[in-house]
């Protein structure tokens, strides 16, 4: 039995593995995330953060790591932090929005850590902005561990 590999066998690997690529990245430009791209809970408490929220949640959307849910619990705000969260949820199926009563940060966190699916949690505060790779950095030291 000859158990080398001959070059109708490369030329099939070759096109086996092209055809792969191609439906993994089609299905990745249609919004379609294969499962082994683990996804990430990032929990954003958000308590009168009128003036910092959309920089903080557009930091979270631009990241090179796109398989996120991104949490937004508000903690109760007395300015326009909901409706701004509301306009956010709509720009982005990611973005899941939590209202709630002021119960102060660490049991919204909790609250965000109960409701999240991911793999992976992120914590941001509302007025935090992320740099664009900052995930993708995390998922790539976790994965490695």
């Amino acid at each position: 039995m000859n158990n080398k590999l001959q070059g109708k066998d490369l030329i099939n690997i070759g096109i086996f593995t092209a055809i792969y690529f191609i439906v993994i990245f089609a299905a990745a430009s249609i919004g379609f995330i294969p499962i082994f791209i683990p996804l990430i809970s990032v929990i954003v408490p958000i308590y009168n953060a009128q003036n910092n929220i959309v920089r903080c949640v557009e930091s979270i959307r631009r990241q090179t790591y796109e398989n996120l849910e991104i949490l937004l619990l508000n903690d109760g705000s007395k300015d326009v932090s909901y409706p701004v969260c509301e306009m956010l949820s709509k720009a982005d199926a990611r973005i899941v929005l939590i209202d709630k009563e002021n119960s102060g940060v660490s049991a919204t966190r909790n609250l965000g850590m109960r409701m999240a699916r991911g793999k992976y949690l992120q914590f941001v505060d509302a007025d935090d902005t992320l740099e664009p790779f900052a995930t993708e950095l995390l998922v790539q030291r976790a994965e490695d561990n």
